[in-house]
């Protein structure tokens, strides 16, 4: 009994989620978080390189780009977008394409981002680090559409994607019908990787769409 409430206790919502990952890719305090940040930050300038390859010279520097990617026109989000995803399908270091992937998704509108929905998606799916498919499944609930409905719900269904998947549960309010989505939440209420998040949306604490 102790166990099982120990284990209920760490589950994570996605607020905490969101602010472990900001935490990782901010802190050097372990040494693989400190190793992967280095990655990260050496590979930056062989991004805004490519940017300027392609035409784009908004910046110097990727940090203002991605806080600032709203500001940027519907030509020049096409072509971050263009130079983040080959590079991003080419492989880049864990927390870099996270934040990447995050990025391409804060646009607004979001429709901007739907044209990459298959892309961004196969990289969830063949994502070999954590990182990387939480940056992508933030970025595919926050552009999922009715359509998606069934294909969201499968990924939600698979445990192979752990707690990636919590990042789905915000995007059900768009995708579901209120009875349907409530029924959906309290069946994937008994995973043991979503319980908490799903019973928080249930209850009204949370909400459940970016």
């Amino acid at each position: 009994m102790a166990t099982e409430k120990k284990r209920a206790v760490g589950r994570k919502s996605t607020k905490e989620r969101l602010a472990e990952l900001e935490a990782m890719f901010r802190s050097g305090a372990h040494e693989e978080a400190r190793k992967q940040n280095e990655a990260a930050f050496a590979e930056a300038p062989k991004l805004v390189a490519a940017l300027r390859a392609a035409g784009f010279e908004w910046t110097n520097s990727l940090d203002p780009l991605l806080a600032g990617i709203n500001e940027l026109s519907g030509d020049q989000y096409k072509i971050v977008a263009s130079v983040f995803l080959q590079h991003l399908e080419a492989g880049l270091p864990p927390l870099l394409a996270n934040s990447l992937l995050q990025s391409l998704a804060a646009t607004k509108p979001r429709s901007r981002a739907r044209p990459y929905w298959a892309k961004i998606a196969s990289l969830f799916l063949s994502a070999a680090s954590g990182e990387v498919r939480d940056g992508a499944a933030v970025a595919l609930a926050a552009i999922a559409e009715p359509a998606d409905g069934e294909v969201v719900l499968s990924w939600l269904r698979d445990p192979r994607f752990g707690e990636s998947r919590i990042f789905f549960l915000r995007a059900l309010r768009r995708l579901l019908p209120p009875a349907e989505r409530a029924e959906v939440l309290e069946t994937l209420k008994r995973d043991p990787d979503l319980e908490v998040e799903c019973d928080r949306v249930l209850r009204g604490i949370a909400p459940n769409d970016g």
